[in-house]
């Protein structure tokens, strides 16, 4: 947790190019402590922040928080100390919520995402959907 930067290493390069966080060259989000990347078959980025407490994602106009942008706490839209996350096949989020002692899945929503361009998550099952609602799996 002491650079707070993704870097990319390309095949048989020793030198990698930092993406996000501090010192890339497009200095979009400040990172704290990121635990865990996933780049998707479009190339968007995801990252899981453990001390902001939150995932962010990549788009066309930089970074934006995806899940946990609310400070951490307890709540179905709050993460505390998130480790890791992952994708299933249906595009769902798992991730790890450490000092909440669970596995919260977002689930994607594929019928409301056919005429946008770019996908997005909601923090809370109550809002208006976009193509993610939350569920607590394991307490």
């Amino acid at each position: 947790c002491q650079n707070n930067r993704v870097q990319l290493f390309q095949s048989e390069e020793s030198n990698g190019i930092t993406v996000a966080g501090s010192k890339s060259l497009n200095p979009t989000i400040k990172l704290d402590c990121p635990s865990g990347i996933i780049l998707d078959a479009e190339k968007y980025l995801f990252i899981v922040e453990q001390n902001n407490h939150r995932i962010v994602g990549s788009g066309l106009n930089g970074f934006r928080c995806l899940v946990g942008c609310y400070g951490e706490d307890s709540q179905s839209n709050q993460l505390y100390d998130p480790f890791s996350f992952s994708f299933d096949r249906s595009g769902n989020i798992f991730v790890t919520d450490q000092q909440n002692h669970r596995i919260q899945k977002f689930q994607y929503l594929e019928e409301l995402c056919e005429n946008k361009k770019q996908k997005t998550i909601i923090e809370d099952e109550n809002q208006a959907p976009d193509e993610f609602r939350t569920e607590l799996l394991n307490s």
